[in-house]
């Protein structure tokens, strides 16, 4: 058996389903941003719902929310189509892609990056659709919560990714994984 197939196992034991993208980032989620999975594990357009928490003056608890977790960030975002939305899109990321990087390079399962979204506001600039929406910088910025570089919106994530939740995120940051 191959280290990765071994290590892929181990991971699996500890977060009690597959280790694959989308069960790392709601591990992830779960554990730091207290989101209640809905029980089956497929529930179209959300993947579960905030049970605490407010950002930018809005109650989060009782929220849906889709939970997104990318190894590389590109600035695309597959958003859901049809009914029902989720209010918000949490955006797990690992290390920016970059232009020269070749196609395949591996990743590591990291996170340098957290996003939320309002899907309501997301959707004002931007059409969902089938295929990941290209989302301007801008937009990326200002939904930043981890780790905030942008001092306009630090404020806003700040009350939301309190000292307990970034040392949580840390653990999984580039340095700390590798």
């Amino acid at each position: 058996m191959t280290a990765r197939n071994v290590l892929d196992r181990e991971m699996a034991a500890i977060i009690g389903k597959p280790m694959e993208k989308g069960n790392f980032g709601e591990f992830v989620a779960v554990r730091i941003f207290d989101i209640h999975l809905n029980r089956k594990a497929v529930v179209k357009g959300y993947d579960g719902h905030f049970t605490v928490g407010e950002y930018r003056g809005v109650l989060l608890r009782g929220q849906k929310v889709e939970i997104k977790y990318y190894t590389k960030w590109n600035g695309d975002l597959d958003m859901k189509t049809g009914d029902p939305k989720p209010a918000f899109y949490l955006v797990i990321t690992g290390p920016p892609k970059h232009e020269r990087e070749a196609k395949g390079t591996p990743s590591p399962w990291a996170v340098e990056s957290v996003f939320l979204f309002e899907t309501e506001a997301l959707e004002r600039v931007v059409v969902p659709r089938k295929d990941p929406v290209s989302i301007k910088k801008e937009l990326w910025a200002a939904a930043e919560i981890y780790p905030a570089h942008n001092s306009d919106f630090e404020d806003d994530g700040r009350e939301f990714v309190n000292d307990e939740r970034r040392a949580a995120l840390a653990l999984f940051g580039p340095e700390a994984v590798g």
